[in-house]
């Protein structure tokens, strides 16, 4: 039966980017002062069921709950429940040096995105006018390219989750994919990378659309492009922001058998019409152990990130 026809080999799992770094531990009230205010999602007035941030704050004020159910009483002994503990708030930093970001936010370009409300809009702006991924303009050390006054632009919206999903499947500009690749990797947590951008490892769309635009080389896919983010210290001698030794290990021990993936990814693409019957046998490599399963489907949704769900012997459904 064909081998690594799903699993994370065949196509990298499902998680999804959210935005946010470093976090604000709000410091608990002082004693006779007023409570404290109650933690809200920056994103979202009511919690949303797909929202991380809104899903992490309740979690939190579950446990709070918990903890002040097990540990009530007051000092007189009359069971009055013990005040929760403070919350903690994930508030989204754009961890780029200070020049740099003075020089977009003087930028008269970026000055004219202002006016773009929705990541539709900026979308649109993108596939019109950004044609490269530089940080700065062609011959510039000082002018921010459109592309990276886009990525900041974006930040500043503070996209939802589907809104960034949005550009990280655009199917028509590779430059407003890579706009949302770069905000996540200058915003979001080190630790939180690989669940991140875990999916866009081995998505094969070309940037063959650039060539002759983009000064310098260009990585061959958006897989290489995704993976170039996760191991360089620079991007276009721009410092990313640093990952402590230990997520730098983590990630260097994923990403070590990418070559090999996307082989064995290249050569299932040609016997792909396999994988469309339903009740293929194949067998898959899950966290380095290889299972025998059958097809369940396949998602063809994104032509460059083909997901295959697979049903394994145990009755495990992995993609």
């Amino acid at each position: 039966s064909p081998e690594g026809a799903g699993g994370r080999e065949a196509q990298a799992g499902g998680a999804r980017p959210s935005a946010g770094s470093s976090a604000e531990v709000a410091e608990p009230p002082k004693t006779g002062a007023a409570p404290t205010e109650k933690v809200r999602c920056h994103l979202h007035k009511k919690p949303s069921k797909t929202c991380r941030t809104c899903k992490r704050i309740a979690e939190m004020e579950a446990k709070d709950a918990a903890s002040a159910g097990a540990s009530g009483g007051d000092a007189g002994g009359k069971g009055a429940p013990a005040a929760p503990a403070p919350a903690v708030y994930e508030k989204p930093v754009f961890n780029c040096n200070a020049m740099l970001k003075d020089q977009v936010l003087k930028s008269s370009y970026f000055k004219t995105l202002l006016k773009f409300s929705s990541v539709d809009s900026l979308a649109e702006e993108i596939q019109s006018f950004a044609d490269d991924i530089d940080v700065y303009q062609a011959g510039s050390a000082t002018s921010p390219s459109v592309f990276f006054c886009c990525v900041f632009r974006l930040f500043t919206m503070e996209p939802t989750e589907e809104d960034l999903q949005q550009l990280l499947d655009h199917q028509k500009s590779i430059c407003a994919r890579c706009v949302a690749f770069l905000y996540i990797r200058f915003s979001e947590r080190p630790e939180k990378l690989w669940e991140a951008l875990e999916e866009y490892v081995l998505d094969e769309m070309s940037f063959a659309s650039l060539e002759g635009k983009q000064p310098g080389p260009l990585p061959g896919t958006v897989g290489e492009y995704v993976e170039s983010l996760l191991i360089r210290d620079k991007y276009f001698g721009t410092p990313l922001p640093r990952l402590p030794v230990a997520v730098k290990r983590k990630l260097e021990e994923k990403l070590a058998p990418l070559l090999q993936y996307r082989k064995r990814a290249q050569a299932n693409r040609k016997v792909l019409k396999q994988f469309r019957e339903k009740g293929t046998q194949v067998e898959v490599c899950v966290a380095g152990e290889w299972y025998r399963g059958v097809v369940a489907n396949l998602e063809s949704r994104i032509p460059s990130r083909l997901k295959l769900g697979v049903l394994l012997e145990d009755k495990r459904e992995v993609v």
